[in-house]
């Protein structure tokens, strides 16, 4: 065989497999469990399952990180209600008067490490409920959701009070990854976004769905059925939705695409065009998605999916199972994982990628599991 030859049949190899992989059945991807964290029924869980998250009931709470690994547990009294930032880095300690939020009367706030020692504590905060952001500074909440003034405490991630915000209407809070600016939902009154020192940076049209990107370049709403895309709180691009509301959204710049999830769609569109892409319409009745994440370099999607029988059964027997879709960025199924459970609830409420994008944790009202994609 001559050289010539040898070139022609290595490249025909190569197109051979090229059209191979091309052609590759959808399946051939898997999720490999790597472990479980079983949860009871009256245990909850807190912060992200990214980095650490927490487990508790009202007389202990354990601490685990991303690798299942149990940093520390400690008993806690009633009145003792935890919350996490969303990263699971930052840990807090509320202690109430009574036996929780509706009592308004905060006797101390402890901030923790991940190893369960103190960084510091605050005596009498004047606030009822407490968001703590990704940097760990945190949000004292005075009040009460719809009434008016609510009172909104910023402190820096030292328990030092930079400002008190009066907001009418309260309806919730969504703060930037860095922490740098929070968004106040107003409901029917719409959005106002803020500075860490209580500046009033602007305000946005009403939306059930709001959020920032990881970059903190864009702010994403949705209404409607329409996302609206802003940049220095100036509309840049709107985009139509199939469907009027959904259930998750996120954002990724560098990748140029915006993903939304209904309950029964998931819609991928290109960012700074509006295009849709791509769709995968849930077609089964009883079925419809639940949760979705985007992998950090942008090339995976995760949907959470559950199952339900429909009231002709009983209600113990409603949700039964739920799956895990991971999805290419660009449309074709990769993999799927079917969970199941024995309790009554909600199939897969929560699933997220791994912060290095590799695996995939999911959790139910019965366990928590790390998958590996293989």
């Amino acid at each position: 065989m001559d050289a010539t030859a040898i070139k022609r049949h290595i490249i025909l190899s190569l197109v051979i497999l090229a059209l191979g992989w091309a052609i590759s059945p959808a399946w051939a991807y898997e999720l490999a469990s790597e472990y479980t964290v079983k949860v009871d029924d009256n245990e909850h869980v807190l912060g992200s399952l990214r980095d650490n998250y927490l487990v508790y009931n009202r007389g202990y709470m354990v601490l685990y990180n991303g690798m299942g690994k149990r940093l520390f547990d400690r008993k806690i009294s009633s009145a003792v209600t935890p919350t996490m930032s969303e990263n699971g880095k930052y840990l807090g300690l509320v202690t109430y008067a009574g036996s929780g939020p509706n009592e308004f009367k905060t006797v101390r706030l402890e901030m923790l490490d991940p190893a369960g020692k103190v960084r510091w504590t605050l005596k009498e905060p004047v606030a009822n409920r407490f968001i703590i952001a990704d940097n760990g500074s945190f949000y004292g909440i005075e009040g009460v959701e719809g009434m008016s003034p609510t009172r909104i405490h910023l402190y820096d991630q030292y328990g030092n009070r930079n400002c008190i915000v009066p907001i009418n209407n309260y309806h919730g809070l969504t703060i930037s990854p860095s922490g740098a600016r929070f968004l106040v939902d107003r409901a029917l009154d719409g959005l106002e976004i803020y500075d860490t020192l209580g500046t009033l940076l602007g305000a946005l049209p009403t939306a059930k769905n709001c959020m920032f990107d990881r970059d903190e370049r864009y702010i994403a709403t949705f209404f409607n059925g329409v996302l609206h895309i802003y940049q220095d709180l100036k509309e840049v691009m709107t985009i139509t939705s199939s469907e009027i509301n959904i259930e998750d959204m996120a954002i990724d710049v560098k990748g140029n695409r915006a993903v939304l999830l209904a309950a029964k769609r998931l819609e991928v569109f290109e960012l700074t065009t509006g295009k849709k892409l791509w769709e995968y319409p849930i077609l089964e009745e009883k079925q419809w998605f639940t949760t979705l994440d985007l992998s950090a370099d942008g090339q995976r999607i995760v949907c959470g999916m559950d199952i339900n029988l429909g009231t002709l059964v009983v209600k113990e027997k409603r949700h039964v199972e739920g799956y895990i879709y991971l999805f290419p960025i660009g449309g074709q199924t990769q993999a799927s994982r079917k969970v199941t459970y024995a309790r009554w609830g909600v199939g897969v409420p929560r699933v997220v990628f791994s912060s290095g994008g590799g695996t995939i944790i999911a959790e139910t009202r019965e366990k928590i599991e790390k998958f590996r994609i293989k």
